[in-house]
Order: C-alpha cells, then structure tokens, then sequence
C-alpha cells in the first residue's frame, strides 16, 4: 500500500469512526424539551388523529361535531371517568376499534338508556364485530372515486395522496352479512350500504365503514363537507360529543427512561442505535458489520482491473402483471373490481389504437366508428361495450367476468391488437400444481436429525455415529427430491403426473373423455380405457383453488 492510498483509507476510517460517535451519542432531553414541534402541513403519514391538522387528520371533522354539541369530551384512558348523568353521543373514526368486552357493554348500556354510538372504521375486533355482523369481511370497491348516494342528495370523494388522486380500497357491508335485518340505510355507493343505522334499546348505533370520508382534505372540498354535515345531522343536537380514543390501539412501547450511577433520573437513550442495544443478537450483528467494514478495507485496498458491468435481456412481463393482479383480485373476492380493471385496460387499447375515447356517456358514435375502423359488426362492439360498462355490482360474476374475457379476446384478435406470436406464448403457459409437503419436511427432518445424531456419537467417542451419516444424507436427499416433485403440471396440451418415486406419466388433454369426483379424489378417464387418480390430500392448500378451477370446465362437459 503506497502512501497515498494509506491517507485514503486513514480518511475513511475516521470517517467511519466519527459515524459510529454520532450514531451512539445522543441529544440531552432537557434541549429538546425547550424545542417545540414544528406543523408540517404537507405530512401524509399520520392518519384519523383527532387534533391533527395533517391532510389525513380529523381535527375538521372532530370541530363540526363538537360545535353541533352542546359539550364534548376525549376519553383515551377508562370509563371509569364517564358521567352517566345525562345521554351522549359516542363517536369513534378510525381504521380498527379495539375496547375490552367490559367497556364495550358500558358504551352498549348507555346506548340502551337513550345515547348514540358512532362507529366510522375499516376493521372490528371479532369480540365486537360479532354483536353486528356474522362475518367479519365485507365487501369492498377500488377505485379513484366514489358517488356516495342518500335519500336526498349525491356526493362525489376522491381518494388523494400528497396532492395526487389515487385508486383505493372504498369499503361497503354486505346487506345479508348484518345481523339486524331492520336496519335503515343511510347512504350507499354502488347499490350497496355504507353507512347503516340501528336500533339498540332507546338509542341508536350507526356503523360507518368509510371512516377516510372524514379525512381533513374531504372536509376541504364542497361534497366532503356536505357529506360530513349530512352525517352529523343524523345525531340529536345539543348533545354531548364523547370521542373513544381509548378504542385506538397505541404504538407507544415506553420511553426507555434509565438511571444513571448519580441517581440521576428522567434522563432517556436518544441515541440512534437505542434498539440495537435491547437484543443480543442485534449488537453482535452491529460487532460483526463493523469488523466486516475494516476487513473491506484492508483486503480490497488492492488495485481491480473493473469489471464489464452486464446488462441483462428486457423481459416481457406482461403475463406475469396480469397473472398478480388476476391473484390479488380473486383472493379479495371482487369479480367487480376485476370488470373495472378490464373497462379501463380496453378503453386505452381502443384509444391508443384507434384513437376513440370510450369514457364518454354517450358512446354510439364512437361505437359506430370503432365499428367501421376495426371491421368488426357493430352489435358485437356494442354488446363488448356494453357488458364492461355494466354499473351493477351484483350483477357481475366470475362467469359474467370470462365471458366479457372471451369477447374482449376475440376483438383484439379480430382488430390485431394481440399479434399471433403473442397468441402463441399464451397458449403456452404452464399450471403447476403443488403436492403437500408434510412427507418431504418429514424426510427432511429426519435426515437432519440422523445426520446430527451421528456427529453427537462420534463427538461422545461412539463409533455407531458413522452409520447414521449415509442414512441421514439418503433420506435427506429423498426428502429434498420429493419436496422439488410437483404433482401435476399441465403444459402443452398435456397433463403431466409424478408419482411419489416412480417416473412421470403423460396424458393428452384432447384424450380427455370425463372427469368423476367423489370421496375425496378427482378421477380423469382418457380414451384407451386409461385413468388417473389425483387424492385431493395430496394438493397443496396453495394449489386447491386453482385446482378445482381447472378441473371445472371439464365437470360441465359430464
């Protein structure tokens, strides 16, 4: 190492060294104590803290109510200092509302004696959730926007983050999901209720499942806030306002305060590392980076030739993209939302295509030139068009959702926008469906355990240890083949089935002439009299679904 690469490297540790100061010193609390907070008015993290001015605070929401009531009052600790002198009017908005059983029936045994609870959330613990509905999911739609519907008027929000309109999750109940089936609806979007009210003893409880509709951004605009008020016109007035916050779960998890040698107390572990220090595991972790860091300075402080940096292949993802979002979808079980995606997906084709905007109310003319453009019949464009404009949710299935597929696919083959090269790579794609894995994590433990069961006898002086290395590598290996073996791989127009250890077996799928199902297995008949049995124990839970989606089509056929 020559001199000027010893400065470089002398100048690199202190560098490293002044780092390692500074991240373990810390600021004393009596200066920050004089610091006051500075309000950032642009700040999007924080969300439904009542006195927060923050874009996604409530404070707007929280001035309304306590203005239309006489008095009002935060409770974030107990009950125990609620004054049951006269009827209220409990308020919770927020994302999941969590309370003890004992104070849930407090809050429920004034609402018995006449007072209002106001429940505005996304999530309910199952000891609450079970008091009103069967079910702890309910439905949902994604979208940018939303027209929120009551007996009276109409109201569009939007979904905005840091000043951008996004697409979000907009949650709605299920109308037979609701235990009370008198309930009233109050509002609704998408034909379906968001805002229900009912009836508990001499009061009342309203369930609310859009609580992001009282955000301080909607209070900010016109239908944001007339909304708001429509809500808040709901409650009796001059009543007094009691805010549940004690219902919000808290990341607080203690302030670290310590005691010094001079019985010095208050003071706190500021430093940047603080929880570095709470794991052993973390601070040999921290030992082991620093020594890897000075062992990278004194072996790489030798001269590289560079090396050729590799530019990898552009892939085509699109297949990939449409196979994640076909999975978030289905898991979320909102065929729905899949037609919104597909809506949006074909009107940019046909724009960027043939240059026709198809978000227009009235869409015949452009229908008819589409028509005349793309050569295809103008009922079928108009019946294509028509079936992904569809606007009732519940009208819209999983088999509504293919057949809107299948016709959409059929015109971007007929117009060329999806090329035979392409048709070709699709028809290609491969199902894999995966075995269970209790055998092969059973032979894996195994051989595991033999193999270290042998170092523990040939470690104890025992000869006998050697033989457990050659049994425990062979039922490791058997372990490890059968945890890679997939069941069943359909590609190619062929069904591919592994046995546990015998070869592969191929069928035709052309040869396919009936598939039973019964007692727990799933038969396929091929021509030649020949069958293959698949035991549904033997099907990844993973894999189930997509398994009995497979075989479907087929079962029509039957």
């Amino acid at each position: 190492m020559n001199k000027q690469k010893a400065t470089i490297a002398g100048a690199v540790l202190l560098l490293f060294i002044v780092l390692i100061v500074y991240l373990f010193s810390g600021t004393d609390y009596k200066e920050e104590s004089k610091q006051k907070p500075k309000f950032v008015s642009d700040e999007w993290s924080t969300e439904f803290i009542l006195e927060s001015k923050d874009p996604m605070g409530i404070y707007l929401f929280k001035t309304m109510f306590d203005s239309y009531g006489d008095s009002n009052i935060v409770i974030d600790d107990s009950l125990n200092y609620l004054s049951k002198d006269s009827n209220s009017t409990f308020i919770f908005v927020g994302d999941r509302f969590s309370v003890y059983p004992e104070e849930f029936d407090t809050i429920l045994s004034e609402v018995k004696k006449g007072s209002n609870l106001l429940l505005s959330f996304h999530d309910l613990i199952d000891t609450i959730n079970q008091h009103f509905f069967y079910d702890s999911y309910n439905e949902w739609y994604f979208d940018e926007e939303v027209k929120v519907h009551t007996l009276k008027d109409e109201y569009t929000l939007r979904a905005i983050f840091q000043a951008d309109t996004v697409a979000r999750v907009w949650k709605i109940f299920k109308e037979y999901n609701i235990k009370d089936t008198n309930f009233i609806t109050i509002s609704s979007f998408m034909e379906t209720p968001n805002f229900v009210k009912l009836k508990f003893g001499k009061g009342h409880i309203f369930l609310h499942s859009n609580p992001e509709m009282f955000y301080n951004y909607q209070m900010l605009t016109k239908d944001g806030f007339n909304y708001a008020q429509s809500v808040i016109h709901q409650f009796p007035p001059k009543k007094r306002v009691v805010w549940l916050e004690l219902g919000r779960l808290s990341d607080d998890i203690g302030d670290f305060s310590t005691e010094d040698a001079d019985g010095d107390q208050g003071r706190k572990d500021n430093s940047l590392l603080q929880f570095l220090f709470k794991k052993l595991e973390l601070l040999i972790a921290l030992l082991l980076t620093i020594l890897g860091v000075i062992l990278y300075l004194i072996f790489r402080s030798k001269r590289y030739w560079p090396i050729v940096p590799y530019i990898p292949e552009n892939k085509n993802r699109s297949l990939d993209f449409a196979n994640t979002m076909t999975a978030i979808y289905l898991q979320q079980e909102s065929p729905y939302s899949i037609l919104i995606v597909m809506r949006r997906n074909f009107r940019a084709n046909i724009n960027r295509q043939f240059f026709i905007d198809l978000s227009k109310q009235d869409k015949t003319k452009e229908i008819k030139v589409l028509s005349e453009k793309s050569g295809v019949k103008f009922t079928d464009v108009e019946n294509l068009v028509n079936m992904l404009e569809n606007q009732k949710m519940h009208a819209v299935t999983y088999e509504y959702v293919q057949e809107v597929a299948k016709m959409q696919r059929t015109f971007y083959l007929k117009t060329g926008i999806i090329k035979d090269k392409i048709k070709q790579k699709t028809e290609k794609k491969k199902i894999v469906f995966r075995r269970q894995m209790i055998l092969s994590t059973t032979f894996i433990f195994l051989g595991i355990n033999a193999i270290l069961r042998g170092f523990y006898l040939l470690a104890s002086s025992n000869g006998t240890g050697i033989l457990f290395w050659p049994i425990g590598f062979l039922v490791l290996t058997m372990g490890i083949i059968l945890f890679s073996r997939n069941l069943l791989v359909v590609e190619h127009g062929k069904m591919i089935f592994y046995p546990y250890f015998f070869s592969k077996k191929e069928f035709e799928i052309d040869d396919l002439i009936g598939v039973q199902v019964s007692n727990g297995n799933t038969m396929f008949e091929f021509t030649g009299n020949r069958k293959l049995t698949i035991n549904h124990l033997e099907i990844s839970r993973y894999s189930k679904k997509d398994f009995e989606q497979f075989i479907a089509p087929f079962l029509k056929m039957n």
